[in-house]
């Protein structure tokens, strides 16, 4: 049980290709904040989309059926972002 749970401890800390990834996606929300503002509707949207992500960890985790994708993950994260975009347009 303890040799399990430390090898799937030592799969999530993120490699160097993903530490980049998230600086690369820190800076763009930190631009995309500055040149559209943040509200409540995107502000509701991320907390959504962060639950729905960790949900589909959860469930790779418990279906014996799933398993973890990094590619998986990065395409739902990107089309995530996507849906992000409409939002925050103000008229």
């Amino acid at each position: 049980m303890v040799v399990a749970l430390t090898s799937w401890l030592r799969s999530i800390i993120p490699v160097p290709t993903e530490i980049e990834w998230g600086a690369t996606m820190s800076i763009i929300g930190t631009i995309f904040t500055h040149l559209i503002g943040w509200d409540d509707t995107i502000e509701a949207l991320i907390v959504l989309m962060a639950i729905d992500y960790i949900t589909g960890i959860i469930a790779a985790c418990v279906n014996p059926n799933l398993k973890l994708n990094s590619r998986k993950g990065f395409n739902g994260f990107c089309k995530k972002n996507v849906y992000s975009v409409p939002s925050g347009h103000e008229p």
